[in-house]
């Protein structure tokens, strides 16, 4: 099968890069033939803002530059697109599909039915625009970067995605991570007949970890969505529980401050490469995600469960559907940083029950998450686009 695999990678590296490059990497390993279109958002600097605006919403050089590599690669059997925002744009769909190329979309993010792609504002969950044709709450409460002109571009983004989906036959199916996804994109008004369940994998196979466990990890960017000062909060509660940070943002500088007034080992190791944080997983007790959002599935969770760690996780979104409290892990109330140290303490006083987890993460990882139920899941949607779009010809 020849893929055409589509993304828009972020200034920061994050979950939806990885995906993209470790999919990417699995169907070439499986004797497929994988032609890349790749944007970077580290081009946007010293463009022209309203260059940018427009193409966010419908990119025609994109489009052009999508026909002509389509026309000097022939055979194109299905176009995979991850992250089309803000470079690619819609377009990239109406070019594959007047090239006669059937169409899949992974849903990474839910910027399709919320702007500003986190379902969260002020501080707290938000659905005001889950639903809505026109997203004009994201507009008044400037949720894009707290830009007026940049909200009402994301929400033109957002009109464009929701018409191809719910009016246009542009894109023959959508890829959900998880139950939950897929419910609330259902509830902002794409078809359920056109999503599928398809959770994302970790490969290659970093290995299950040793037993001399000596530290709690956090993994993330530094920014509010993500929980670190609930994270923080909750070590000052504790008394001598080791650390690590793995990562940077925004909010580092603020987070060393709330680190040293506490009486607790905490390193800060800044941004670290895959290899380095596998090594991390493979090393700690348990991984810790005090997310404040919605996450889509969390790529560090299933990173932990095939490093066989344990996670202890708010209960927010798709991580109280991937983490089966007391089984691969441990669940608290989302922003409640005394839930969180609660949980921190169990974790210590019951070693064998937090051995016990690992060795279930490992095994969900082996049955949901590898290469080969992976590769499964990815061949059953291609060929199911592919069968639709025959039996739509004859």
């Amino acid at each position: 099968m020849k893929v055409l695999a589509v993304h828009n990678r972020y200034q920061q590296p994050g979950g939806e890069d990885r995906v993209f490059d470790s999919e990417t990497d699995l169907l070439r390993s499986r004797g497929h033939e994988v032609l890349t279109f790749v944007k970077d958002n580290d081009s946007i600097r010293g463009a022209g803002r309203w260059a940018v605006a427009r193409g966010a919403v419908f990119s025609r050089s994109c489009a052009e530059e999508l026909a002509a590599l389509m026309r000097e690669n022939p055979g194109i059997d299905v176009a995979h697109f991850h992250n089309t925002f803000p470079l690619i744009s819609s377009s990239g769909y109406l070019a594959c599909r007047s090239a006669g190329v059937s169409v899949v979309q992974t849903l990474h993010n839910y910027r399709p039915i919320c702007p500003k792609g986190t379902l969260r504002r002020s501080g707290s969950p938000c659905e005001s625009c889950v639903g809505r044709s026109v997203a004009l709450p994201a507009v008044l409460h400037r949720c894009y970067r707290g830009s007026w002109p940049g909200s009402l571009v994301a929400a033109g983004n957002s009109w464009m995605q929701l018409q191809m989906a719910a009016k246009r036959n542009w894109i023959d199916l959508y890829i959900a991570p998880t139950e939950f996804v897929k419910k609330k994109f259902v509830e902002g008004g794409f078809p359920e007949s056109k999503i599928v369940v398809q959770p994302h994998g970790v490969f290659p196979d970093p290995g299950a970890g040793n037993t001399a466990r000596e530290f709690a990890l956090f993994a993330g960017f530094l920014v509010e969505d993500k929980g670190p000062a609930v994270l923080l909060e909750a070590w000052r509660r504790l008394s001598g529980v080791p650390l690590k940070i793995a990562g940077d943002g925004p909010l580092l500088q603020s987070c060393r401050a709330m680190a040293e007034a506490i009486a607790a080992p905490i390193e800060f190791l800044g941004h670290c490469d895959q290899e380095k944080l596998l090594r991390l997983m493979r090393a700690a007790k348990f991984l810790v995600v005090p997310s404040l959002f919605f996450e889509t599935m969390g790529m560090v969770v299933l990173e932990a469960f095939a490093c066989a760690t344990p996670v202890i996780a708010s209960d927010l979104g798709a991580l109280a559907e991937v983490i089966e409290d007391a089984r691969t892990g441990l669940l608290f109330k989302a922003g409640d940083a005394a839930a969180l140290s609660e949980k921190v303490r169990w974790a210590l006083r019951h070693e064998e029950a937090l051995a016990r987890m690992g060795r279930a993460c490992r095994l969900e990882y082996e049955r949901r998450y590898n290469a080969d139920a992976h590769y499964a899941g990815l061949s059953s949607i291609y060929g199911r686009v592919l069968e639709k779009n025959r039996r739509d010809l004859d």
